[in-house]
């Protein structure tokens, strides 16, 4: 436990010792830069490899990386910010739905693309669960039995656009549900375990029409995508200040949807490679 509002469970770190492990070993030359101060070993790699999860990435939105990024960038250049799982706290509470894995891509101290998992997105509705018996192979039936819940994935490049087909849709419903009334509404996202004099100070000036708390940087930040909040507000600096791995994949999706992401000044966040990771060896560890 690393804190009241901030508790660490064998899912943190289990989650953390599978995505480190895996990115130990397919791209050992690339810095890691996880919440969890744990080393995972490449025996804890994911069973796959890079080629084979390369291939569920459409020829189009290849074509559209290589367009903007190279089909080659130096692995230096790089840095993944990881949380193994955003709102712990939530998690803890029994608030899944605010929970996610949330994995950003940094080039050259700038988020260009991200990942957000919702692992308990909503759960399987009783004409889901018998289609599934019905058609599908044991191995679904299981996952079914397993988890009373649909998951979701949600990734976007900057320059590309965002990916994931729950969150279009309910994009273009959000935006068709929007009438000419709308247009004054102005909803402030704050957080409801980090309270700020800066973000209340904030919300006198700018005087939202609303203000919505919430934990999990991630659920946050899906909520503006989403389109019913226009505005998430957390303080830069000091101990309640959002960390680099909260905001880095959550971040990169609001740049991709060509939203901005900056300081109460209006300057870019930086997302630097930490002074502690800058001279890592970064040679794969078997152990």
């Amino acid at each position: 436990d690393k804190g009241e509002n901030d508790p660490v469970t064998i899912a943190d770190t289990r989650a953390q010792h599978l995505i480190e492990g895996s990115m130990r070993k397919w791209f050992p030359s690339v810095t890691f830069v996880g919440e969890e101060e744990i080393h995972a070993s490449t025996k804890d790699a994911f069973p796959a490899s890079p080629e084979e999860l390369a291939s569920s990435v459409c020829d189009e939105d290849r074509k559209a990386i290589h367009a903007i990024y190279g089909e080659t960038v130096d692995s230096k250049r790089l840095c993944l910010y990881v949380d193994p799982l955003d709102a712990t706290k939530e998690f803890v509470d029994g608030d899944k739905r605010a929970v996610m894995v949330l994995i950003g891509i940094v080039l050259d101290g700038k988020p260009i693309a991200g990942v957000l998992h919702q692992p308990f997105f909503r759960k399987w509705s009783e004409q889901e669960i018998s289609n599934v018996m019905e058609k599908e192979p044991i191995s679904q039936c299981y996952n079914v039995h397993l988890s009373p819940y649909v998951g979701r994935t949600i990734f976007g490049v900057v320059g590309m656009g965002i990916r994931g087909c729950d969150f279009l849709r309910n994009l273009v419903e959000s935006n068709e549900r929007k009438s000419n009334s709308d247009l004054g509404v102005f909803r402030l996202l704050s957080s409801s375990n980090h309270q700020s004099p800066i973000v209340e100070r904030m919300e006198r000036l700018v005087a939202p029409t609303s203000v919505l708390r919430m934990g999990g940087a991630g659920h946050k930040i899906i909520h503006v995508l989403e389109g019913t909040a226009e505005v998430y507000a957390h303080p830069v600096h000091g101990s309640n200040g959002p960390k680099k791995w909260d905001v880095a994949a959550p971040g990169a999706l609001i740049l991709a949807a060509g939203g901005s992401l900056t300081d109460f000044d209006g300057n870019d966040m930086d997302f630097s490679v930490p002074l502690e990771h800058q001279n890592e060896g970064k040679e794969a560890v078997e152990g």
